[in-house]
């Protein structure tokens, strides 16, 4: 038996179209406008103190990195944080530099690439 594509995939789209809907259009919509109404107003959690780093929790980081490892797309390896001279303070600038990030929203485009591996069980 031989399924035709463009015969089965109509079929396909209508069933999932039918299956992903709501039943009552009213309430779709009125939950759509609540939804759309709390956003507008949305500005996110403020940015207190209790949101930002410090040494101590930059410097248990960076010891507790596993050495060895290939360096990410910022080319800098655990052992270069790690072994790092302390005139370079390295640990003070992280700091400074993830609680600016923080206070200024800012996410720079390579911290959010991830690489996702399909696992199957």
């Amino acid at each position: 038996m031989t399924v035709s594509i463009p015969r089965l995939l109509p079929k396909f789209m209508e069933h999932f179209c039918n299956i992903c809907s709501s039943a009552d259009e009213y309430h779709s919509k009125s939950l759509y406008d609540k939804f759309s109404k709390a956003r507008e107003n949305y500005t996110g959690v403020p940015f207190t103190t209790d949101h930002s780093f410090d040494v101590e929790l930059i410097s248990r980081i960076i010891d507790q990195l596993q050495r060895d490892k290939a360096a990410g797309l910022d080319n800098i390896m655990a052992e270069h944080l790690q072994y790092s001279h302390p005139v370079l303070s390295c640990v003070g600038l992280l700091m400074k530099l993830f609680n600016l990030m923080l206070e200024c929203a800012y996410t720079r485009a390579l911290l959010v690439i991830i690489t996702l591996f399909p696992y199957q069980k």
